[in-house]
């Protein structure tokens, strides 16, 4: 009997039992140690339940993160059916004409309404921080965009330099079937949601683990002996 609890215990349950088997001291070992395998036993639905709550938690607030620049898809969307529609002669007639008053109104409308959809990337590389950021939400939203407008010069740049290397032409026009982009500006590799929301979590997780992480203090015991350490490295 005592052969087949060993069997089904974990390594590290059969070394404590071992330890402290002169607890036993005369009495049952075997029965001591279906005591110990049911409160082990008990213990693995607990265990994954809590996982479970965890991951649950974190993929509730993911959601959560994704879904605030989606709610401007809705509205981006509507502004864009309206004023397409508006501007079809088939169905508001000849005042719709390439030219005129109604037309040029409502195009400016359309163009204002496709600002969500051409820069989708920076909506959910501000909306993540702010919905996963434990602490200084609109602090790690700012870290997001410049980490992302760097991400996206430095490719840009290597593109523009080695192109060829990685069979990309990047002398040809953004858009299309390219693989390139403009983003804030930037002619850059097209990575879509997927390179964007990949920095904002990177940044995210470095914000919540080093935010409150206390830099050293100078190597000085007051003010005056500070100030001197400052300007001798200005000096320099």
């Amino acid at each position: 009997m005592s052969a087949l609890f060993y069997g089904k215990f974990t390594k590290k349950w059969k070394k404590y039992l071992l330890r402290n088997v002169y607890f036993f001291e005369g009495q049952n070992i075997e029965l001591k140690m279906c005591r110990w395998y049911s409160l082990y036993m008990e213990a693995i639905p607990l265990r994954r339940r809590g996982v479970e709550r965890k991951m649950m938690q974190k993929l509730q607030r993911f959601g959560g993160a994704m879904f605030t620049p989606v709610l401007l898809f809705a509205f981006s969307g509507i502004i864009l059916a309206v004023a397409i529609m508006f501007q079809n002669t088939l169905i508001v007639g000849n005042i719709a004409t390439a030219g005129t008053m109604w037309a040029n109104f409502w195009s400016i409308v359309e163009a204002g309404g496709w600002t969500v959809f051409n820069q989708m990337e920076l909506l959910f590389v501000i909306g993540l921080p702010l919905g996963l950021a434990k602490k200084a939400s609109g602090r790690a939203a700012l870290e997001s965009v410049v980490v992302y407008m760097t991400f996206n010069n430095f490719v840009g740049k290597i593109l523009e330099l080695m192109g060829p290397t990685f069979g990309v032409d990047f002398a040809q026009e953004a858009g299309g079937d390219s693989g390139i982009k403009m983003i804030a500006g930037i002619k850059t590799l097209d990575t879509n949601l997927i390179g964007a929301i990949l920095v904002a979590a990177i940044v995210v997780w470095l914000h919540n683990r080093f935010f409150e992480t206390k830099l050293p203090d100078l190597n000085a015991y007051d003010v005056d002996a500070a100030m001197k350490i400052v300007e001798g490295t200005a000096r320099n």
